[in-house]
Formats: C-alpha cells, sequence, structure tokens
C-alpha cells in the first residue's frame, strides 16, 4: 500500500476527530495504468493496509468480497456493503451472503437508482424506475430487519 494514501487516511482520521465527525472509509482497489483488473488480493491487501486504530475509521464502507470475509473480520470497526457495479439482483445477493460474513448494513447508491438514471429524459419513466427504487431499498433493508419508513 502506498505511503502516501495511509498518510492522507491518518490525516482524515485525526481531523474527523478532532471535529466530532465520524470517519466512513471507502476502500476500492483499481487498476494501475495498463492492468485490465486490479490484481489478485489487491482487495484483501488494501483492507488489510488500513486495518489498524491508528487511522480513526469510524465505519468502513467495503466491496463485496466474492464471500471471502477473512480479511473482513479483522477491522477494528464495523463494515457495511456498498454496491458498486452490481445490479440489484446480485446485490441483494451479496447483501445476504455479507451480513453473514460480518456486514452490518449497506451504504450502496447505484444498485437503487441506475435504472432511473437510465430513463433520461422520459422523466416519467424515471418516476416509475425511482419509485421501484424506493420499493428495492426497502427490500434491501428489510435483511436488516427494520421495517417502515
Amino acid at each position: 500500500m502506498c505511503a502516501h494514501q495511509q498518510a492522507l487516511v491518518r490525516r482524515v482520521g485525526l481531523a474527523c476527530r478532532r471535529l466530532g465527525r465520524p470517519f466512513v472509509l471507502e476502500i476500492l482497489p483499481y487498476p494501475l495504468p495498463g492492468e485490465p483488473d486490479p490484481p489478485l488480493g489487491a482487495l484483501e491487501r488494501a483492507v488489510a493496509a488500513f486495518a489498524q486504530p491508528e487511522f480513526g475509521v469510524d465505519l468502513y464502507k467495503l466491496p463485496y468480497p466474492g464471500g471471502r470475509f477473512q480479511a473482513y473480520r479483522s477491522l477494528p470497526a464495523p463494515w457495511v456493503l456498498l454496491s458498486g457495479r452490481l445490479g440489484f439482483a446480485d446485490f441483494m445477493r451479496a447483501l445476504e451472503a455479507s451480513l453473514e460474513g460480518g456486514a452490518v448494513g449497506f451504504l450502496a447508491g447505484r444498485a437503487f437508482w441506475l435504472e432511473a438514471v437510465r430513463r433520461y429524459p422520459d422523466m416519467a419513466a424515471m418516476e416509475r424506475e425511482l419509485e421501484r427504487a424506493q420499493e428495492r431499498f426497502l427490500l434491501a433493508r428489510g435483511l436488516l430487519g427494520v421495517t417502515g419508513l
């Protein structure tokens, strides 16, 4: 892991503590120029690099690790699932597995609203998809045992 990335995360953690704000860290490995995808094991290495209390992370926002939750179990704070590029059906499967793997919830966007954005400029279709997005959100929230609005 790059020292400058760790230094930045440390500074943000300190600033959040000083200002009394929660620190949510999203870890997303990315390919370097010329690489088609992040190298195998990049996610696990990135999570391990930021799994120290010294960073001051209050909540980790992480991608679905394909059922390999070992690296996530060493985190000093809770973690939630992000939707990343998952469609809704895949996101729901990943959310179920993640909750069983130790996630405390989700912070997701595209899995819910992407279809609405794709309907632009048809505002009526967008509105229908946004209603569907709300239904999807409630379904996902239901996996957490939360009901109602």
